[in-house]
């Protein structure tokens, strides 16, 4: 069913300017990233979804079940059709009432449909040149973080998950007051797959730290995280190179070292392949490829390749961990923390540690839980002089329970992990701050602040 509506809606918010109403609780997420939607179909659930034109904010329809909504990429605009509505225009808002949420299948440009679950509402635009639909989901914040511990974090204990969800509610606040204010829903960002994920486990850690992030001189911190350094933490200057950033510096990590599955691993992959997959890169064919220069702790900072032409080139190191880890799977070169080797018509590579190693080690988290720190402990440790801030804004609603019961986390959850970067580009903000803490001083908890003015 659908019905007319002519009332006025007012303006959605900024969540760049402070305010006490329920939309500055929410946040905006770049939806399906990797992808590029051909066409978009929402189905209402419980209750009904009211559409409108973005430009204006008007409202156009209300659909309820059931009917749908079906986009599809038009010779100018989207093509809408809600019920026996048609909708012409180049942008829309599909939006949920409190509470309630609705279903997403998109199909692709390969053929391929995906299905998730959302809340709040969406936006949903299309680009006269490019014809790309993009789908913005502008979520409840406390809900996003729920998801996003339940995808990110899996390990069974409170104060780790409580830990994550602090760093999850930084990283989002900080990129609501980046570029276009809007974080990707992908492994580049934060891994957040709609509602349907959310665990009771995630939902508590996200409501019993509701609205506090880290900060440092006054500002959210680069809340970057990785599932485990391997026993000694990375400097973001050595993984993403500009200034070091003082709660980002390189240090040993008994307790990752002590808990995580990636302490050794090894990998194989032939001579040839690794050269085709970078002969791309520079445009003429590889010869040679070995470790270049180290960072202090050892990591890999970068890779000399000897080209067939003669020439010599150079590649960031990290860089040269996600084009192998893209090309031989997740679990290849796991980290620059390796040793490399020929042997014969293959590399060898053999190293420690999961992902970039900057900030937060989940293993290293979970460990701490384990032996009896609390969050605050733990991001005292990973992030070291920086403070808990309680956002202006953080509010009072509490997150739904979306599923019918809420399930307990499974090994499924730990398919999709982040790699998340500090800004859209990659590139880390320089804070010319001194860094007065030893980094062999035992956790020391942030320091509350209430009420911080500004957000």
């Amino acid at each position: 069913m659908h019905k007319l509506l002519y009332a006025t809606v007012t303006a959605v918010a900024l969540l760049t300017v402070p305010t006490s109403s329920a939309q500055s609780e929410s946040v905006k997420v770049r939806l399906f990233a990797g992808t590029n939607p051909t066409g978009v179909t929402i189905i209402p659930e419980s209750s009904p979804l009211t559409l409108l034109a973005d430009r204006d904010h008007e409202p156009l329809a209300s659909i309820s079940p059931p009917d749908s909504v079906l986009i599809a990429r038009g010779p100018i605009d989207l093509r809408t059709v809600a019920g026996s509505l048609q909708i012409n225009l180049p942008e829309l808002v599909v939006r949920s009432e409190p509470g309630g949420a609705f279903l997403v299948q998109v199909r692709d440009d390969a053929g391929r449909t995906t299905e998730r679950r959302f809340s709040g509402q969406l936006h949903i635009s299309t680009d006269a040149q490019s014809r790309r639909i993009t789908i913005l989901n502008e979520v409840d914040r406390e809900t996003y973080v729920a998801a996003v511990v339940a995808k990110e974090y899996d390990l069974d204990d409170g104060e780790g998950a409580r830990a994550m969800a602090i760093v999850a509610r930084t990283f989002i606040s900080r990129a609501a007051r980046e570029g276009d204010g809007t974080a990707s829903d992908g492994l580049a960002a934060q891994v957040f797959r709609g509602v349907d994920v959310i665990t009771e486990a995630s939902r508590e850690a996200a409501e019993s730290t509701r609205g506090l992030i880290l900060t440092y001189d006054n500002a959210p911190i680069v809340a970057v995280y990785s599932a485990s350094n391997g026993g000694h933490s990375a400097s973001n200057a050595d993984v993403w190179s500009g200034e070091p950033l003082p709660y980002l510096r390189a240090r040993r990590d008994r307790y990752d070292r002590a808990a995580s599955p990636h302490s050794n691993w090894s990998f194989e992959a032939s001579v040839t392949d690794v050269h085709e997959l970078l002969a791309p890169k520079f445009g003429t064919g590889v010869e040679k490829v070995t470790v270049g220069e180290r960072s202090s702790d050892g990591r890999v900072g970068t890779v000399d390749i000897r080209t067939t032409d003669g020439g010599t080139e150079q590649l960031n190191g990290n860089e040269f961990r996600m084009l192998v880890s893209r090309k031989f799977g997740a679990t290849s070169l796991r980290s620059t923390r390796f040793e490399m080797k020929r042997r014969g018509d293959n590399y060898e590579f053999k190293g420690s540690g999961f992902g970039h190693g900057v900030g937060l080690s989940q293993w290293g988290a979970h460990e701490m839980a384990k032996r009896g720190y609390n969050h605050q402990e733990i991001l005292s440790h990973y992030y070291p002089g920086t403070e808990l801030t309680a956002v202006e804004s953080a509010g009072e609603r509490p997150i739904p329970a979306f599923a019918e019961n809420l399930r307990p986390a499974t090994a499924e959850d730990r398919e999709e992990r982040s790699e998340p970067i500090a800004t859209a580009d990659g590139t880390l903000e320089p804070r010319l701050i001194g860094w007065t803490r030893a980094a062999s001083e035992a956790p020391r908890a942030p320091r509350a602040k209430r009420n911080r003015p500004g957000w």
